[in-house]
């Protein structure tokens, strides 16, 4: 029962605050020119990561963990990390070979920065998580962060990053233990309620958004996996990230059919036509 109020709870309570918020966000000038140019709330992300705190916070008085409060407080400076980067940030550096040509010569951008505090935090969050042995540590680092990177890889089009997140997280809940992932219910269920904004290009999720999405997989899935699973699905990350910085993700995506349909099911603007990106 205790679950599936935390589901419905932050469902509805994102419900209800989702149109204010985006209207305050517009209001502010808090927008940003998504991949057809038009101009949408960003980073309206910070919507459902604002319930999601709120609901593990009040999880933690029903579950009793300390677990629970060290992940509420990695996720709350992740989500802090974020908003800067989606407010000071620029797109002149793209990608971890982008940011590191910019640190050799001696600019330090803040996506350099949330490299290196979002990697103190997977090692945080993997030291509370995980044996204390360094090759489970190194494992578990490395998932949590290439999980982090990968939703924001993915949020180029409206509603990718949401549909992978989604798909992810309803698999792991299913294959874990919904106590020992309880914290994974509140942000799924927000999410939920998130996503025909997403669909529709009515918010951009944003660093904010998409890094909290990506973390929290990721520490769901140190959770439930076994280390050969971690090791196949980090094998898969690391092949996505080396071809993400070569080549484009949306391109491959549009040269497979079958990858394209999936990619566009949902989107107001593909419903009985073409619609190209």
């Amino acid at each position: 029962m205790k679950y599936l109020f935390l589901l419905i709870a932050s469902y509805l309570l994102t419900r209800a605050v989702l149109p204010f918020c985006l209207k305050i966000m517009t209001g502010f000038g808090l927008t940003a020119n998504n991949y057809q140019g038009k101009s949408v709330p960003m980073p309206a992300g910070l919507i459902p990561a604002t319930v999601f705190l709120f609901m593990v916070a009040i999880s933690t008085i029903w579950f009793q963990s300390t677990v629970t409060w060290s992940i509420f407080a990695f996720c709350l400076i992740l989500v802090c990390l974020g908003i800067a980067d989606d407010l000071k940030g620029t797109s002149e550096h793209k990608g971890f070979r982008g940011h590191f040509k910019a640190l050799f010569r001696g600019k330090i951008t803040t996506g350099i920065t949330k490299v290196a505090v979002g990697g103190l935090l997977a090692l945080a969050a993997a030291w509370v998580l995980s044996e204390k042995r360094i090759d489970i540590l190194a494992v578990n680092t490395l998932l949590i962060a290439l999980s982090t990177n990968l939703i924001n890889l993915m949020d180029l089009r409206p509603g990718r990053a949401i549909k992978i997140f989604l798909v992810m997280s309803l698999l792991l809940l299913w294959l874990g233990q919904c106590r020992e992932i309880h914290w994974l219910i509140p942000l799924t269920g927000s999410v939920l309620a998130y996503c025909p904004c997403d669909l529709r290009a009515k918010g951009m999720l944003g660093d904010t958004g998409a890094n909290l999405l990506g973390f929290v997989l990721g520490l769901a899935l140190v959770e439930v996996l076994g280390i050969q699973g971690k090791i196949v699905v980090l094998g898969f990350l690391l092949a996505v990230h080396f071809y993400a910085e070569k080549f484009s993700i949306s391109a491959l995506i549009e040269e497979r059919p079958w990858l394209k349909y999936l990619d566009e099911l949902g989107r107001p603007d593909y419903v009985g036509g073409d619609g190209a990106d």
